[in-house]
């Protein structure tokens, strides 16, 4: 019974966010990523090379898992709800690259996503978890997800402390990539079956929502993104812009 009520597709109860247990998966994944990220700085990066490439094979199958779960117990499979389309599924779609790349611009262009843009998310992923409205926490669905938001802090937190990832200027610009290439894919899925990949058809159950509902819709996404391009930049890159202009100041 119940191993049936940790499967169960649609519990009954009043369910929310921010309760007790959810705010220490919470404290748990920031400072537990953090700690981890401290104990490996010193690890050579051959080792880290090794541990992407473990996460670009393993991530996925979080999704995987999901996906088995939920044809088996609901006999059906929602592309609602279910498409790699959101901001989160994007770790597992730039980790092969990051990984797995012989271009180091390349690499490095994925390996920014995967240290600002992929931990804000993450971050956002686990605080603002909006299964959490429908499913207990000790549940399949609500457990999957917390640690799946939780690898995604772990993942920039070991780049950052081992100087794995080095922040350039042009990263600025190239961390925004793979959001720009999911953006057609969730747009055009939003507006043809009212689904709400990436937030863009109002951020339902999210503080996004606040905005939808006082912006038209292409203000609102519009806003969305600059605003995500502009945060990433203000929290992770303000040094190396400076650095940038300071070097093209002395060399003039």
């Amino acid at each position: 019974m119940l191993l049936a009520d940790f499967f169960e597709h649609k519990p009954k109860g009043n369910f929310s966010y921010f309760n007790l247990a959810h705010i220490f998966f919470i404290v748990f994944g920031v400072f537990g990523s953090i700690l981890i990220g401290y104990l490996v700085r010193n690890v050579e990066h051959k080792k880290i090379d090794k541990f992407l490439k473990i996460c670009a094979i393993a991530m996925p199958f979080f999704d995987v898992v999901y996906w088995i779960w939920e044809i088996a117990v609901t006999k059906s499979f929602d592309v609602v709800t279910s498409l790699p389309l959101y901001f989160c599924s994007l770790v597992y779609l730039v980790l092969p690259v990051a990984a797995f790349s012989k271009n180091e611009k390349i690499k490095q262009s994925a390996l920014a996503y995967l240290a600002t843009m992929n931990l804000v998310a993450g971050l956002m992923g686990l605080i603002f978890n909006t299964h959490l409205n429908h499913y207990p926490m000790f549940s399949f669905v609500a457990l999957r997800s917390m640690f799946y938001h939780i690898t995604m802090l772990v993942i920039p937190s070991i780049i950052w402390f081992t100087k794995y990832y080095k922040p350039h200027i042009s990263h600025t610009l190239t961390f925004f990539i793979p959001v720009a290439i999911i953006f057609v894919p969730a747009c055009i899925v939003d507006f043809t079956i009212n689904a709400d990949y990436m937030f863009l058809n109002g951020g339902k159950g999210t503080p996004f929502a606040i905005l939808a509902n006082v912006l038209p819709v292409p203000v609102y996404i519009l806003v969305l993104m600059v605003a995500i391009l502009l945060l990433v930049n203000l929290i992770f890159y303000v040094p190396t812009i400076v650095k940038y202009y300071k070097l093209k100041k002395q060399t003039k």
